[in-house]
C-alpha cells in the first residue's frame, strides 16, 4: 500500500519524493494519466527533475523494486532514436525491469546507450513492436505511433500480475 499514490498501491523509489503508481487511462496523452498521482505529487517532467530529487540509474532499474515487465514513465521529451532531450514528443524515459520479455524496453548499448540521467530504460516505436504493445501501450492515432508522448495506457498487463505504472513526485 502506499499512500502517495490515487489508489494506495505503488512502489517508492525515493522515501516521500518519488513513487511508480499503477493505473490505466483511456485519453491522449501522459498528462491525462496525472490524476493516479496522489495528492501534491505529479508524473516526472524531466530527468533532471527526477535526478534533483534523488531518482538513480541502480533505482531505476532496480529488479527489487520492480516486478518483470513493469514500467514508469515520465514526460522526459525526445526528437526520437532514443536521444533524451528537451524537443519533440517521440520515445518514453522513465525507469523498467531489465526482465522484460520480447525486448520491448530499451535499455541501450556500446553502441546506443540510453543517456537520459537516471532513466534506464526506453520504450520507442521498435521497441515497443517487440511486444510493448500489448502491455496496454497503444498509440492515440492509428497513423503515428511514433508520438509517444500521445500514448494512452488502456489495459493492465495480464501475464505478470502487475500494471503499468507513473512516475510521480512531489
Amino acid at each position: 500500500s502506499n499512500a502517495n499514490c490515487l489508489n494506495d498501491n505503488g512502489v517508492e523509489f525515493v522515501e516521500d519524493k518519488i513513487y511508480g503508481c499503477t493505473g490505466t487511462w483511456y485519453n491522449d496523452g501522459i498528462d491525462n494519466a496525472e490524476y493516479i498521482c496522489g495528492s501534491g505529487f505529479h508524473i516526472c517532467t524531466s530527468h533532471t527533475e527526477a535526478s534533483n530529487l534523488g531518482l538513480t540509474k541502480d533505482l531505476c532499474t532496480s529488479t527489487s523494486l520492480l516486478k518483470d515487465n513493469e514500467f514508469f514513465t515520465s514526460r522526459q521529451s525526445s526528437s526520437g532514436y532514443s536521444i533524451c532531450d528537451d524537443i519533440g514528443t517521440d520515445d518514453l524515459f522513465g525507469c523498467g525491469s531489465p526482465n522484460n520479455d520480447d525486448g520491448w524496453l530499451w535499455f541501450g548499448n556500446t553502441d546506443s546507450p540510453v543517456n537520459c540521467g537516471p532513466f534506464a530504460a526506453s520504450l520507442s516505436t521498435t521497441s515497443a513492436d517487440n511486444g510493448g504493445w500489448k502491455y496496454g501501450w497503444e498509440p492515440w492515432g492509428t497513423s503515428d505511433k511514433q508520438e509517444l508522448l500521445n500514448i494512452e495506457h488502456r489495459h493492465t498487463q495480464v501475464n505478470t500480475g502487475g500494471t503499468d505504472w507513473e512516475y510521480t513526485n512531489k
